[in-house]
């Protein structure tokens, strides 16, 4: 059962692959755009484009290459270069004037407004690299823990696993620590204005060429049946994108919702609101409507609440418009997708299958509450390792549920560390959103609430897609000065 990770073939692949990153990071440390709109790519290219690792449905992504030249050049800016944006300084002009000397009184006048002016940009600038350095050290500290403790958790477990087991466990380590240490990195990187708005712009463009994508795949590629010699599942007439599965790409849509929402460009909003609800009913995924229509009503209470600031008028019509598009959007979804909304209340072969993977979990959780059997070793652990028999198969590595998975691989300890973070960010958005009515705030609570309630029927927390879109989006809406 075991097998090579590394072939003959991979490794040079993998070493080739890793010395063109490293160049590429050197080259583009003072164009950090470029790294960002290669993360944007990665997001955009999904699934289709990888690097496989022989004898496992697993392999080298894009995404992995961008990630890794994101870190490295935040890493080589915080170490040795220090930021331009903390010697921002505004230049004012001079005034036109007929004089080739100004007088001395206009002189004088005018460098008092420079120096006046400069002193105040000055510390603006510091104020927000402050505070941002302030954040991301602290979330980067939340981090480390539980990143140190699977890796314990892998080596504890390594001379049962053998040698190639480990050294597939270990590259999806790499992979989860580098997702991960992507959101304090993104936060470094955005406390420039033009980066900020950059990667504003880069995300709705993701998201209007995914949807555009994955219309265009229902249309001339509903089938997907042709893909499961591929380890993948023969979803049919559903809208999977470039992502090739349509419970994950209906998360990114559902995640993307809330910041369509808070486009400056608020002719655009209702038109993407809709294009993207459309896509995510053609989804047809049960686990990502009960997410998003659960998250809305729990947040219900808090968006009333902060429309209690605006005037009797615009709350009016805020208030009936969402109420307005929520009747509609449950309607459509009643209509189109009836067997499979009836599948919620009902045991169906996708439940069965789900059921089946929580008790193969659960039974690996009672027999290593504390340790774990290392992380990612979920495949290969005692009573679980029986029922894989194709390591081929995408979906093999993990229960159907992000805290199960976590909890069966790292222990309970491994799942209190990797809470932590996230239980920091939500208490930072709920203060936020009750102290200061920032429709950022509830974005954030929107997404990750979103995202708790989808990772349990779906192991989607730690799914490399939507890590890198959940940091993106939390580095975006963060509360900044």
């Amino acid at each position: 059962m075991a097998f090579s990770a590394l072939s003959s073939l991979a490794l040079p692949l993998v070493v080739a692959i890793g010395g063109l990153g490293a160049l590429l990071a050197v080259w583009l440390i003072r164009l950090p755009r470029l790294a960002i709109g290669l993360l944007f790519f990665s997001l955009l290219t999904g699934q289709l484009v990888r690097l496989p690792l022989p004898g496992q449905g697993g392999g080298l992504l894009p995404s992995d290459l961008a990630v890794a030249i994101l870190l490295l050049i935040v890493g080589i800016k915080k170490t040795y270069i220090r930021s331009a944006d903390q010697n921002i300084h505004l230049n004012i002009s001079r005034p036109p004037c007929l004089f080739r000397k100004l007088p001395p009184s206009i002189e004088l006048h005018h460098q008092s407004i420079t120096n006046t002016t400069s002193r105040l940009d000055e510390r603006a600038a510091q104020k927000i690299s402050s505070q941002s350095a302030q954040l991301n050290r602290v979330i980067l500290w939340l981090i480390t823990p539980f990143i140190i403790w699977s890796l314990f958790t892998l080596i504890l477990h390594a001379p049962n696993l053998g040698l190639s087991n480990v050294l597939v466990a270990f590259s999806y380590w790499l992979r989860l620590s580098a997702n991960l240490l992507l959101l304090p990195a993104l936060i470094y990187l955005l406390k420039s204005p033009a980066l900020h708005h950059f990667v504003w712009y880069g995300l709705n463009l993701t998201v209007l060429l995914l949807v555009s994508t994955g219309l265009a795949q229902l249309a001339f590629f509903p089938d997907l049946s042709l893909l499961a010699r591929a380890g993948w599942d023969p979803h049919q007439f559903r809208l999977v994108s470039t992502w090739l599965d349509p419970n994950f790409i209906g998360l990114f849509l559902v995640l993307a919702l809330p910041m369509i929402l808070l486009w400056q460009n608020k002719t655009w909003r209702l038109p993407g609101f809709i294009l993207v609800i459309i896509a995510l009913i053609t989804t047809q995924s049960r686990s990502t409507q009960v997410a998003a229509g659960a998250a809305a009503i729990l947040l219900s209470p808090l968006f009333l609440y902060q429309q209690e600031v605006k005037s009797n008028r615009r709350r009016l019509v805020t208030i009936s418009a969402v109420l307005g598009l929520a009747i509609i959007i449950s309607t459509i979804m009643i209509f189109a997708l009836g067997p499979r909304l009836s599948g919620l209340l009902t045991i169906d072969p996708t439940v069965e299958l789900r059921l089946a993977s929580l008790a193969n979990g659960w039974q690996i959780v009672r027999d290593n509450p504390l340790l774990g059997v290392g992380y990612n070793a979920y495949q290969f652990a005692p009573g679980e390792a029986q029922t894989v028999a194709n390591y081929s198969i995408h979906s093999r590595a993990g229960a159907d549920n992000s805290l199960l998975t976590i909890w069966a691989t790292t222990g309970l300890i491994g799942l209190s560390l990797f809470l932590l973070p996230w239980s920091y960010l939500l208490r930072l958005f709920i203060t936020r959103s009750l102290l200061y009515r920032d429709p950022r705030a509830l974005a954030g609570l929107y997404s990750l609430t979103a995202l708790f309630i989808h990772s349990q029927f779906i192991n989607s927390w730690l799914y490399s897609h939507l890590l890198i879109t959940v940091a993106i989006i939390i580095s975006l809406i963060i509360p900044r000065p």
